[in-house]
């Protein structure tokens, strides 16, 4: 996802997985991390486009449309109060996207696949990451990131169906998530809770279409929240309940 210049490098905001984030119509359901990412500029008459591809990978709620009990197990790590796989056994889940964002909006078509794994039975001791294919689906919707893009207000939100490969469509919300560091234009955020360190903004969610953000404070990035020592960026799904 396109950096925003705000004298951080930011685009959205973190969903935490609490009552308080949850919004009407829609129950938190996944939640993946951004390991890489790919993109590339194109001007087009004076209008800018980003072309971006992303690998994630990250975790389910038990329940969820892509989570069946059976596949559910304990993840390695801790997220502190921000991160899914604190709250009990989660399934592992990998996804890649594509999207488009219309740099004079912020706006852009999202798609995807998705593929949920359990660990590799020729490893005896799986401690490497899961990777058998049990259930595997795709994914549209629209992106928002007008107020990341326009106004510099780091957050952007997605609305999609969600397809698999057992099930009906299921339509979803959607948050990206940006880690960020200390900045003069977000005192007292990251500054006061990890003055060394990096943070995501934290926020509740309220409504459908479109979801409504509200950003409430900061929480620190903590290791478990980092790929090969880079912080993550973080999409946190919704489904419909």
């Amino acid at each position: 996802m396109r950096r925003v210049g705000t004298g951080v490098a930011l685009l959205t905001t973190l969903l935490l997985w609490s009552g308080t984030a949850r919004a009407q119509g829609f129950t938190p359901g996944a939640q993946v991390y951004e390991l890489t990412e790919t993109a590339r500029l194109i001007a087009n008459r004076k209008i800018d486009y980003e072309v971006s591809v992303s690998a994630m990978m990250g975790f389910a709620r038990p329940g969820s449309p892509v989570c069946q009990a059976q596949w559910a197990g304990p993840a390695p790590g801790s997220g502190g109060s921000t991160d899914l796989r604190d709250s009990g056994p989660v399934c592992a889940i990998t996804l890649t996207a594509s999207n488009t964002v219309d740099l004079r909006t912020g706006l852009g078509p999202i798609s995807g696949t998705f593929k949920v794994v359990l660990p590799d039975p020729i490893n005896p001791h799986a401690v490497d990451a899961p990777e058998l294919v049990v259930m595997k689906g795709s994914f549209d919707g629209n992106m928002d990131f007008s107020p990341a893009v326009i106004s510099g207000i780091p957050y952007g939100t997605v609305t999609g169906v969600l397809l698999t490969n057992s099930g009906a469509p299921i339509p979803f919300g959607g948050v990206f998530v940006m880690p960020f560091g200390p900045d003069p234009n977000f005192p007292n955020l990251c500054d006061l809770i990890n003055p060394t360190g990096n943070c995501y903004l934290t926020y509740s969610l309220s409504g459908v279409n479109p979801l409504v953000v509200t950003v409430t404070g900061a929480a620190p990035v903590t290791p478990s929240q980092r790929a090969l020592g880079y912080p993550t960026a973080r999409f946190d799904f919704y489904f419909q309940q």
